[in-house]
């Protein structure tokens, strides 16, 4: 009997539990204020921005692929300001 079997599994504790645990995480994330990031740059599938003052750097793909990102977008960091964006 499948109707039992799933009484059983799903009592009212258990439920009630996840209920419990459903609207914390989902509550949670409406009373966290969200980091807002200024791009800096892009490379590839990264790119780098910046997040309450400091640099951060996303990368994906391969390995070869993240270490190249990694390697342009710290040399753009590295480089003067008036440098990363010159006029046109």
């Amino acid at each position: 009997d499948w109707k039992g079997f799933l009484m059983r599994r799903l009592s009212l504790p258990r439920v009630w539990r996840f209920a419990l645990l459903f609207l914390l995480g989902w509550s949670s994330g409406f009373c966290l204020p969200l980091a807002r990031g200024q791009l800096i740059a892009r490379q590839g599938p990264g790119w780098l921005e910046r997040i309450d003052g400091y640099p951060v750097l996303h990368v994906k793909g391969t390995h070869y692929e993240m270490g190249y990102q990694q390697f342009e977008l710290n040399a753009l960091l590295q480089r003067r300001p008036e440098e990363r964006n010159p006029a046109p």
